[in-house]
């Protein structure tokens, strides 16, 4: 312990270790969600359809978790988070086991859950107890210790899947994000503590305009990367090996990758290094219009997760640094330009998808990807702390 604690700020210690358990758990199976849905009775007009159900509740249900998560801190939030997770690996689980594909709409009812009180606790926590005298270094240690232990994931739960049956990864998964609570139980009284914010108003004026445009670009793309192309993986590729092998080589080489974008952030500039993720998530987005097969996917995979983590620290290294200064307000104007996202996404992909077919619809979305992330730069510059030796 002594030596994670020297990798990492002393703050963000307990919440790396919740996270790359809950993480871990979540890798045995999320990438084969859509495959699994395709495969027990839903149509890709139904897997498209159940996104859509999920940001229509994610959007109603986002501002009161963030007002419980002002009320009572980071825990109780992560906590009913896991809770509604556990929730929806079990309904996986039972569609899995029975057919009773109908569960895949309380699936999607509690995937919201998840990621609304997820994801609202773990900004307001992060900004409070990150240095931002390191904060591209730690964010690149946190996410690569997370997919590290995640990279293996996919394949361990194909070979779980292979000997013990397709429902014994979800059984595992459940084992991880119940034992990933332990480490929650300090985080309230952790960075000076939970300190409650007065008058939350449901509102985007708490966010500049361009930083709201900005996260509704990068909420686009982001999506399309990881819960849209797993569907269309699932189309093209089939089977539970080749997508469990595919993940796995994507993530080993993304979490190699972290430490240097997290160093280069830190050092020349967090703007910058933003620009050119940008860059590399727009190219990355492009190459999923070549002709689909085991091995193109495979590297378009590993090249995206390299691009997106190249774009994805500095961004979060902005996001927090802004959080910090503004609060839980901002956190929630930003999550509402998400939701809004995201509801018009998953419309978007189930017209497109119905209008134009599986083949010609997936090219105009992955074209849009492309030119959305490029937007990703409009988000306003975070002040630079000056250098500090100590804080390496």
């Amino acid at each position: 312990m002594k030596k994670f604690k020297s990798i990492l700020h002393k703050d963000l210690v307990d919440i790396t270790i919740a996270n790359t358990l809950r993480s871990f758990g979540g890798a045995l199976v999320e990438v084969f969600v859509p495959l699994l849905l395709l495969k027990h009775g839903l149509s890709l007009l139904g897997v498209s359809l159940f996104y859509v159900v999920y940001a229509v509740v994610k959007l109603v249900i986002n501002y009161p978790s963030m007002r419980f998560t002002n009320r009572f801190g980071a825990r109780p939030s992560l906590i009913i988070g896991r809770a509604a997770y556990i929730v929806y690996l079990l309904c996986l689980a039972a569609i899995v086991q029975t057919g009773r594909s109908e569960l895949a709409w309380v699936m999607a009812v509690a995937m919201a859950f998840t990621n609304a009180f997820q994801w609202n606790a773990e900004h307001a926590f992060v900004s409070r107890a990150i240095n931002m005298e390191r904060k591209g270094k730690d964010i690149a240690r946190i996410e690569s210790i997370t997919m590290m232990a995640c990279s293996i994931a996919p394949a361990v739960a194909a070979g779980i899947a292979m000997v013990l049956g397709t429902s014994w990864p979800l059984y595992v998964a459940v084992a991880c994000i119940v034992g990933s609570i332990f480490w929650l139980r300090k985080l309230d009284n952790t960075a000076g503590g939970h300190k409650q914010q007065q008058n939350i108003g449901y509102s985007l004026r708490h966010a500049p305009k361009r930083d709201l445009l900005a996260n509704f670009a990068f909420n686009i793309h982001t999506a399309i990367g990881n819960l849209v192309y797993p569907i269309y993986m699932a189309l093209v590729l089939s089977n539970i090996q080749s997508i469990g092998t595919v993940a796995t080589i994507g993530s080993v080489g993304a979490a190699v990758f972290l430490m240097f974008i997290g160093n280069r952030n830190d050092s020349v500039g967090t703007a910058k290094v933003l620009r050119e993720g940008s860059l590399a998530t727009f190219g990355a987005h492009l190459l999923r219009l070549v002709p689909a097969s085991t091995a193109s996917v495979a590297v378009i995979n590993i090249v995206w997760l390299l691009a997106l983590r190249y774009q994805q620290n500095p961004w979060t290294s902005t996001y927090y640094a802004h959080t910090r200064k503004q609060g839980m307000s901002y956190i929630l104007s930003m999550e509402i330009a998400c939701d809004i996202a995201y509801v018009a996404l998953f419309i978007a992909v189930f017209a497109i998808l119905a209008l134009c077919g599986y083949q010609l619809g997936f090219a105009i979305i992955f074209i849009l990807a492309a030119v959305v992330s490029l937007l990703c730069i409009c988000i306003t510059p975070a002040d630079e702390p000056k250098a500090n030796p100590k804080a390496a």
